[in-house]
């Protein structure tokens, strides 16, 4: 089930979570829901969320899960600060930059993130982009948090361009008709969304730029949240390789969610990894049981904990 950020909602999981003690301790009573911030439609966050929501339906805990459409990492980790989700998902740079009221369940995947442009214009690096429309991603979202980062590392001011804030559902027909000359987006490879085989986007098709440049800088001022990551030729029409910015996404939560559920569902990404992995996704996946807990300095929930400690000793 898929909603939107509305009073209703905020008011619904205040009560969820003024109840789900007294559920979880009576059997009889209802099965408490605890909400996921997930980000927009057609992205990794989106897909991964819904995975992990039908997966605890299938391991027939006693709680559940449901999908939250958001903005994305920015608008996420607000929601878990103040109290209006328990869970959501975050790129590890926004969440690195400040993460008070938060902590860590686990890294689930690395997001590629990408500039798409169209396969025959006048586009070949980011420096181009001045004077351009350019969709940095939704407001409000990690994307166009990273975005602006890899644009102040490329020395591209972000005054200097024309900023257009496009859905990923959107974002191809943007860039065939010409609303957007560029378009930031994330999430593994090959993005379904970003598929041209069946004509949609421009007649040319997509080209990725390679921002291995402005990586240099990223990773000189913010470290090792930011990764070097290959889009392999032949994804999006590419007949090389393209190297891209790698972000890691976490599973974050409300301090305050009960141990029970934190070390469930963390049991369930140790043990069932290969129910929340998109069939057609080919980047890096962190789900093992050694590479989750690794949350770039953000702790661990006490329920995390316990359950790494269980499965590892």
């Amino acid at each position: 089930m898929t909603l939107r950020p509305s009073r209703r909602t905020v008011l619904r999981w205040s009560a969820a979570a003024a109840l789900a003690p007294l559920t979880a301790a009576c059997s009889s009573g209802p099965t408490p829901t605890y909400q996921v911030g997930a980000a927009e439609k057609g992205g990794f966050f989106y897909e991964f969320t819904q995975s992990l929501v039908d997966a605890v339906a299938r391991a027939d805990l006693d709680f559940r899960l449901e999908r939250l459409v958001t903005s994305g990492s920015l608008q996420n980790l607000t929601f878990v600060r103040d109290g209006t989700l328990p869970l959501a998902i975050a790129f590890a740079d926004a969440a690195v930059a400040d993460p008070s009221g938060v902590v860590a369940l686990s890294r689930i995947y690395e997001n590629y993130l990408q500039v798409a442009v169209v396969a025959d214009g006048p586009i070949a690096t980011v420096a181009d982009l001045p004077g351009r429309r350019v969709s940095l991603g939704p407001v409000g979202s990690g994307l166009a948090n990273s975005a602006e980062r890899i644009l102040q590392a490329a020395d591209v001011p972000v005054d200097r361009i024309t900023a257009v804030p496009t859905p990923l559902v959107d974002l191809l027909d943007a860039l065939g008709d010409g609303r957007v000359e560029a378009g930031f987006f994330g999430g593994g490879v090959p993005n379904p969304v970003m598929d041209t085989s069946a004509g949609r986007g421009p007649s040319s098709g997509i080209r990725i730029l390679n921002l291995s440049e402005p990586l240099v800088r990223l990773q000189a001022q913010y470290g090792s949240v930011y990764q070097t990551v290959t889009v392999p030729a032949g994804v999006y029409g590419s007949d090389r390789d393209v190297q891209t910015v790698g972000v890691t996404s976490l599973v974050l939560a409300s301090p305050s969610l009960p141990d029970e559920v934190a070390g469930a569902l963390v049991d369930l990404m140790v043990t069932r990894p290969q129910e929340l992995v998109p069939p057609a996704a080919l980047g890096t996946q962190y789900l093992s049981p050694s590479a989750l807990p690794y949350t770039f300095g953000i702790p661990l929930h006490p329920g995390a904990v316990e359950t790494y400690r269980r499965h590892h000793g």
